[in-house]
């Protein structure tokens, strides 16, 4: 295919997931360059803009007409192919956030500004804050390389952004209890709770986990390679079932645990959040300020180091977790509790 300035659309074999190229020659754009496009049509439409461009303001102007709705299209298109489901809907909820705060811009005229209004959601945390600016660091290196941006304005806010700590976030006993009281009447939300409170499964475990994986006569949660988030870790494990597990554990049901999406999931645990929030501010508990968000990983924290004092064994709680280390136990997950709070929180 070629439009009227001779612009070409040819295929690239060589990059199967986007095999379409325009080839814009030095004497046309300066000095060559090579776009490749996931379908002809959106090659063939950058052709058209570049040299309708070209007509109206020359070479450099040429480069200037890539929108960012455009851009995200055919970024998502080659990167959703080959990611994980939990990567995959990840890039999806960023890229609706992109899409709705930055969409109607042109790709090279994002400036650092335009990266701080897109973090400016209320609602998100620091960590939530640092995860989204990934994203789009990711997908503005990708136009970089494709030479739709200069420079990367995400990079230079990272830069200046210091990264949230990963700090050891656990429950009391109480807060505990009033989450156990909240859920009451919702089996999703209680199993999540119970599957991370005294169990130790991350959240991305309980989304993938199965009603089947969790054996109440053997008294085990079988943690599939399926299931397990893909880590450094071992690839497949059997957590022994506590005495509180199985008495707060739901009646069983078919099919996943948590029937949801993670962005429907993470709505879910939003309200929990709010509600909990606002429990603990009737009931009078200190503490109830950190609910602002939802305190990051507090349930896994909380059962390894509740865990370890009760059995005084970090070869023991790192198997139960799944890490191939008792040093992993100490230096990212377990806060020093005291016995006496360790009894009461096996004993609810």
């Amino acid at each position: 295919m070629v439009n009227k300035l001779n612009l070409e659309v040819t295929r690239w074999p060589w990059r199967p997931k986007t095999p379409w190229a325009v080839n814009i020659p030095a004497s046309v754009g300066r000095r060559r360059r090579r776009r490749l496009f996931a379908t002809r049509q959106q090659a063939a439409e950058f052709a058209q803009d570049y040299m309708d461009a070209m007509l109206r303001g020359g070479a450099d102007s040429a480069l200037d007409t890539t929108t960012v709705s455009r851009a995200l299209k055919d970024y998502q298109a080659s990167k959703l192919a080959v990611a994980s489901k939990a990567h995959a809907e990840k890039l999806r909820m960023y890229g609706y956030r992109i899409e709705e705060i930055l969409g109607k811009l042109r790709v090279a005229t994002l400036r650092v500004r335009d990266v701080e209004r897109f973090l400016s959601k209320p609602s998100w945390g620091a960590r939530t804050r640092w995860n989204a600016l990934g994203y789009l660091s990711a997908f503005l290196a990708w136009c970089q390389r494709r030479e739709l941006i200069e420079r990367n304005p995400a990079r230079l806010v990272a830069e200046e952004t210091k990264k949230p700590e990963g700090r050891k976030e656990i429950l009391s006993v109480a807060e505990m209890a009033l989450l156990l009281r909240l859920t009451r009447r919702d089996r999703m939300l209680r199993a999540f709770v119970v599957l991370g409170g005294f169990a130790g499964l991350r959240s991305v475990e309980c989304l993938r986990l199965h009603w089947s994986d969790i054996d109440v006569d053997e008294r085990e949660v079988h943690v599939r390679p399926e299931v397990i988030k893909r880590t450094r870790g071992v690839r497949e494990r059997y957590v022994t079932a506590t005495t509180a597990f199985l008495r707060w554990l739901p009646e069983k049901g078919s099919g996943r645990v948590v029937p949801h999406t993670e962005r429907a999931f993470q709505r879910r645990t939003e309200r929990l959040r709010q509600r909990m929030q606002a429990g603990m501010k009737r009931a009078g508990l200190a503490g109830w300020q950190r609910w602002e968000e939802w305190p990051h990983n507090c349930l896994r924290h909380s059962f390894a180091s509740y865990l370890l004092a009760k059995c005084q064994d970090a070869g023991y709680v790192a198997h139960q977790m799944g890490h191939t280390s008792p040093t992993m136990v100490h230096q990212s997950y377990a806060r020093a509790v005291r016995q006496a709070d360790a009894v009461k929180w096996w004993a609810l």
